[in-house]
């Protein structure tokens, strides 16, 4: 009777301890999980929305404050997307020429020296191109920040080179007022 107590105590430690490595390794799995059955699978600033993967949650939202309207994580660990409200005479607009001021931008701190490792590109959605400046080199740290004509929100993306094309993804799924369906 002494070694079968021994044995079922064994047991159900061994499973407490799977459980527990299980529960840590795979905290942000999990958080992720419980936000999207939740939430659905879109988070919503303003007017706009972005999609979501599966591995991607939102931070609550009172735990950041202004100019920060949304803050999303990567499952692991490794990405973030922030978007900030920018104000209304920063917003780009029409017959502004935002290639052209990212090329300033990349010059600029090229030649400052600040940061060597810039290089554009457009992201399309499916209501209005974004336009982006990525900074950094492989496999480091990268950093992408993105703006539309008419549109009063940065949107940008940080971390390690393994969540670059994922937060590219997300912002291709950048939804306008009329784009968007019920």
């Amino acid at each position: 009777m002494r070694v079968r107590n021994r044995i079922a105590c064994t047991v159900v430690f061994l499973l407490l301890l799977v459980v527990g490595v299980l529960g840590v390794t795979s905290r942000g799995y999990l958080r992720a999980l419980a936000w999207h059955i939740r939430n659905g699978q879109y988070v919503r600033f303003g007017a706009y929305r972005l999609k979501l993967p599966q591995s991607w949650w939102e931070r609550d939202r009172s735990s950041y404050e202004s100019p920060y309207l949304l803050r999303a994580l990567g499952a692991h660990a490794s990405g973030e997307i922030h978007i900030l409200w920018i104000p209304s005479e920063r917003v780009p607009r029409e017959g502004a020429d935002l290639p052209k001021e990212e090329d300033l931008l990349i010059s600029r701190l090229s030649r400052d020296g600040k940061s060597p490792h810039m290089s554009k590109w457009v992201i399309r959605t499916k209501s209005q191109d974004l336009y982006c400046v990525r900074t950094g080199t492989p496999p480091h740290f990268y950093s992408i920040q993105c703006q539309a004509y008419g549109l009063q929100y940065l949107i940008s993306a940080t971390g390690d080179y393994a969540t670059e094309k994922e937060a590219e993804e997300i912002f291709s799924t950048l939804e306008s007022p009329t784009s968007t369906t019920p």
